[in-house]
């Protein structure tokens, strides 16, 4: 469509609005709109507009210069959105892109990218033993920022976090081989291999909730000081804890049920 559209596009591939649109567009792989827009465009892959007041949604790759609304697929990207970007990577120009590294009260270091907006941003972060090295932790989160005064806010973010260290062991099933020889390419997965992958992960899970405090000196540079709390549910992620880091602190929400681990950090972001 060469004019402005007043209702909707709908197609199995793709539409094309080159001046906007007040509605909606549906396609099954591309929606494309230039000009001003205002409703939602819903695809199956990517989603592309200009200026738009509403929402794009994608199980993939959404694109565009201003968003009013909500961004929702894999991967986002904006100029400027000054709603939510609900999304694994999210990259908001005028919203949070920020590198960071820091270290905490374990002795660990860490780098970590947060991306997104103040209503919604996800972070991850990789980390290790600052003396030994004997371990690396990975980690996704999502959280939320609040904005006290210029140049002050703070983030309240939901972590998962997991460890990886010398002591972490592959699944050992009795896997047999299609061809009947030693190769061991090609094998059959059994339920108990299954179970022994499930119980694997939860042993080296930590779930976390951290609160952050930073002061902005610049537009890309700030220092943080942030507070975490790590949890132990007894019976489902003990060895994380008994092979991971130097954990000074601890409170006994639940005996033997339930132990926060409280951790503390210092950095800066970029």
């Amino acid at each position: 469509a060469n004019g402005y559209i007043r209702g909707g596009q709908v197609a199995g591939y793709v539409n094309v609005a080159m001046n906007g649109f007040y509605g909606a567009q549906v396609a099954g792989v591309l929606n494309q709109a230039s000009g001003s827009s205002a409703g939602f465009q819903t695809s199956g892959f990517m989603n592309i507009a200009k200026d738009i007041r509403g929402a794009q949604l994608s199980p993939f790759l959404n694109i565009a210069h201003t968003v009013e609304g909500a961004q929702i697929g894999i991967i986002n990207v904006a100029q400027s959105n000054t709603g939510a970007s609900i999304g694994i990577l999210n990259f908001i120009a005028d919203g949070i892109m920020s590198p960071a590294i820091y270290c905490d009260s374990n002795r660990a270091m860490f780098i970590q990218f947060q991306g997104g907006t103040n209503a919604f941003f996800t972070t991850f972060l990789i980390g290790t033993d600052i003396g030994d090295m004997d371990f690396a932790e990975f980690g996704f989160g999502i959280g939320t920022r609040v904005v006290i005064v210029k140049n002050i806010s703070c983030d309240f973010e939901l972590l998962s976090k997991h460890l990886f260290n010398e002591h972490t062991k592959c699944p050992e099933g009795d896997a047999e081989d299609f061809d009947g020889d030693s190769d061991p390419d090609y094998e059959t997965v059994t339920e108990e291999d299954a179970r022994t992958v499930i119980d694997g992960f939860g042993q080296n899970h930590i779930p976390s909730l951290r609160a952050t405090l930073q002061y902005s000196f610049a537009k890309h540079f700030s220092a943080f000081i942030a507070a975490e709390a790590e949890m132990r549910f007894h019976g489902y992620n003990d060895e994380a804890f008994s092979e991971y880091g130097r954990h000074m602190l601890r409170a006994n929400v639940v005996k033997d049920n339930f132990t926060v681990y409280p951790t503390y950090s210092l950095g800066i972001k970029f």
